[in-house]
């Protein structure tokens, strides 16, 4: 029995030992090849880095070649693969390039890479720039749909005419950026902060600016801010002059210390627990605009502010309702019992603008 129980004890060592041998070795062998996949791909750098010139060289001779043919009017197959086929490859190239000089910081690069090739739409949709550090960026006219910017530093950051539908900009620290005409429809805005923001003109349908209480100095002229929601947010020394904050949702929202909001449209917004000082708003349009109390109501109206669509008639020269009416009038396109809408609609664009 006892030499049984020798041989299985032995077994068992020897057992293990071999267990450790092929993990030794299998590990072994994982390492030498990751190790020489990464060499294979430093000699690769290495290679094209070496061969850059030479094929710079040759790229431009074929397209010389290319050229040439066209101007005979008989195109070659080069011409047709480099527009069917490679143009496309080397479009999402220059993205994801433009794409990693951001996610590196190289700020100044990916401007020159913008100046350099301004015949091209900066299509960077659904990426994640969240934390970095974007001062000075520029992102005029580019497509950022539902990309994540959020805690950035965006400082003089330009969003002049860019697309960000649905994009993320929580927390985004936003001194002097512009966002002038630049669409924000749905977007996160929540906590943005900074002075001196510019979103005049710009597209702030359904978006969401919660929670602001460093955001000082913003220029929101112009904008059409329909549906978005403002909940619990401060303003000082904003401007909201021809804003359209139709439907706007501004609950416990502050507007007490904004520079200016003449001519904005609050049609049907919610300012419940809303502070707004009268004395900085001239001719709001506030018809079925909820929350707000009969002293205030009575406060704008004193300023030319309109809680009901048929007081704007009397605040318009008689002369140009009548000829609004004559207009509407000569129009048979309109039937007769939507004149009078149309009349207060037409006044209304008229008072304001």
């Amino acid at each position: 029995m006892m030499v049984f129980d020798r041989l299985t004890r032995w077994e068992g060592i020897i057992f293990g030992f071999m267990l450790g041998v092929a993990a030794t070795v299998l590990g072994s062998m994982a390492y030498n090849e990751i190790h020489g996949l990464f060499r294979l791909s430093h000699w690769q750098r290495s290679l094209h880095d070496q061969d850059l010139e030479g094929l710079a060289s040759l790229m431009e001779e074929e397209l010389a070649t290319a050229a040439a043919a066209m101007e005979d009017g008989v195109p070659l197959e080069l011409s047709h693969y480099l527009a069917f086929q490679f143009m496309p490859k080397f479009y999402a190239h220059h993205m994801d390039f433009a794409a990693t000089l951001l996610k590196n910081e190289d700020i100044d690069k990916f401007n020159s890479l913008r100046d350099t090739t301004p015949f091209l739409t900066f299509k960077l949709t659904r990426r994640d720039f969240s934390e970095l550090d974007l001062t000075g960026v520029n992102f005029s006219g580019a497509d950022l749909t539902g990309s994540d910017v959020s805690e950035c530093s965006l400082t003089n950051a330009n969003f002049w005419l860019a697309k960000m539908p649905r994009a993320n900009l929580t927390g985004a620290r936003v001194n002097d950026a512009v966002f002038i005409r630049c669409d924000l429809a749905s977007a996160i805005l929540t906590g943005i902060n900074g002075s001196g923001a510019d979103f005049e003109e710009a597209i702030l349908v359904d978006a969401s600016l919660t929670g602001l209480a460093d955001l000082r100095e913003a220029n929101f002229a112009g904008a059409v801010m329909a549906q978005a929601n403002l909940w619990n947010s401060k303003f000082p020394e904003a401007r909201f002059d021809g804003a359209d904050l139709t439907l706007v949702s501004a609950v416990d929202s502050d507007f007490a210390e904004v520079e200016s909001m003449n001519d904005v449209i609050l049609t049907g917004a919610n300012l419940a627990g809303a502070t707004l000082e009268a004395g900085r708003v001239e001719r709001a349009w506030f018809v079925n605009a909820d929350g707000l109390s009969s002293r205030t109501t009575r406060a704008l109206r004193r300023h030319g502010g309109v809680a009901h669509p048929e007081e704007v008639v009397a605040m318009v020269d008689p002369r140009i309702v009548a000829g609004f009416r004559a207009q509407i009038e000569e129009d048979e396109s309109i039937p007769s019992e939507d004149r009078e809408s149309v009349l207060l609609t037409m006044l209304q664009q008229y008072y304001l603008n």
